[in-house]
């Protein structure tokens, strides 16, 4: 594994955690911050905290193809993610209600960072690195589950497997990228 595989992997990693630290922490912020009538939104949080992760890793893959000077390509892939976004809002929304906007986020954020997957990370990024995040986003699917079905009953146990689920997904990860970085230093 080369030192920029690890580190970009690092960073999918990093990613996730804080997404499931934020899955983790949403039922202590509902049950403290938000008003009654609004508790039955925390539904929602996993799904769009997933595609805010979502957005972000496309993001991460859109300052590679800024660095290869592929501007063209972003803007492709973004137009690509903005129209499957709308045809899923405007298909979805009428049958499912608001989760059908939360599901046309995840798809939408999904297509673009899959189509820069495949003009910028195929070199970038190996098809290995994405298999070791299998579990990881286990993890955050789990991570997920506790904080719907345990709501603001189970806040701070759920708060604190958000943080032991954020650890064991980056210390592997983390323990890889020191030894890397203490080895080009040397």
């Amino acid at each position: 594994m080369t030192s920029s595989s690890a580190g970009s992997l690092c960073v999918w990693f990093g990613v996730l955690a804080i997404g499931c630290g934020v899955v983790g922490f949403s039922p202590f912020l509902f049950h403290h911050f938000v008003g009654p009538g609004y508790e039955g939104a925390i539904r929602y949080v996993p799904g769009l905290a997933f595609g805010a992760v979502l957005l972000i890793l496309a993001q991460y893959l859109g300052n590679v193809l800024i660095a290869h000077k592929k501007t063209k390509a972003i803007g492709v892939s973004t137009g690509l993610g903005a129209v499957v976004n709308v045809l899923c809002n405007l298909s979805l929304i009428p049958i499912v209600g608001i989760a059908g906007a939360v599901i046309s986020t995840i798809v939408g954020f999904a297509v673009m960072l899959v189509a820069r997957y495949y003009i910028a990370g195929r070199g970038f990024i190996h098809r290995g690195d994405i298999v070791a995040l299998v579990p990881a986003i286990g993890g955050y699917v789990a991570c997920s589950a506790v904080a719907i079905w345990g709501g603001a009953r189970l806040d701070l146990w759920s708060a604190g497997m958000a943080g032991i689920a954020a650890t064991l997904l980056l210390k592997r990860e983390l323990v890889r990228l020191i030894s890397l970085v203490g080895r080009s230093y040397k």
